[in-house]
């Protein structure tokens, strides 16, 4: 998630007890430089609520993006087509 939008959303976020290097998917580094920050929150998909934590970071223009983790809980049924 975005910490631009985790602050722009007040959302309750907690620093890491350790920083971790924060790559792009490119290999370049993060504008963020390293991981600090998280954020423990209850995700609703429909009528099912799953505790998930997410990591805050500079995402460019993006404000969350949802990854294996969702995926796994949520099972979602997609038509790609």
């Amino acid at each position: 998630m975005s910490l631009t939008y985790a602050k722009w959303l007040k959302l309750p976020f907690k620093r890491l007890p350790h920083e971790r290097p924060l790559f792009n998917i490119n290999g370049t580094t993060n504008k963020t430089g390293s991981l600090k920050y998280y954020a423990d929150l209850q995700v609703q998909t429909g009528t099912k609520r799953t505790d998930m934590r997410f990591f805050l970071m500079d995402l460019g223009d993006h404000k969350v993006i949802l990854g294996y983790p969702w995926f796994a809980a949520n099972q979602p049924k997609i038509d790609w087509a």
